[in-house]
């Protein structure tokens, strides 16, 4: 089922005009030891007040981390915090702490990201 990524409401995928989708280049990673990828995002609008709202809304969105749905309410439970440390880039010895939180749409999600992987993420175009 797709649903617009402002308000939520369902659509057709085949009755959705490309002036009412936006594409966009998000990261992605697929397990908590996986690097980061710009994989590319098609977001869907049932209008064209619905896209200018979403691209001029200052409130902050969020993603599930696996499948890229947005994610309207985010729940502690479906919510992992880590702390990635980065090398500065002057000094090799010392790091930079970042914290960073990654969101899922429901557990299958999150479990598909804690699930160990074999070889190099790989993402479908979808």
């Amino acid at each position: 089922m797709l649903e617009c990524d402002f308000c939520g409401k369902e659509l057709d995928p085949a009755a959705v005009p490309k002036e009412l989708t936006r594409q966009t280049l998000r990261f992605r990673c697929v397990s908590i030891d996986a690097p980061h990828q710009d994989v590319p995002v098609i977001y869907y609008f049932c209008s064209p007040d619905c896209k200018q709202q979403f691209i001029l809304s200052g409130k902050t969105k969020h993603w599930c981390v696996v499948c890229d749905k947005l994610i309207k309410e985010p729940q502690d439970d479906l919510s992992y915090r880590t702390r990635i440390d980065r090398p500065l880039l002057w000094d090799t010895s010392h790091f930079e702490h970042i914290h960073v939180t990654y969101y899922f749409c429901s557990p299958e999600c999150r479990e598909k990201f804690f699930a160990p992987k074999e070889g190099p993420p790989s993402f479908s175009k979808e």
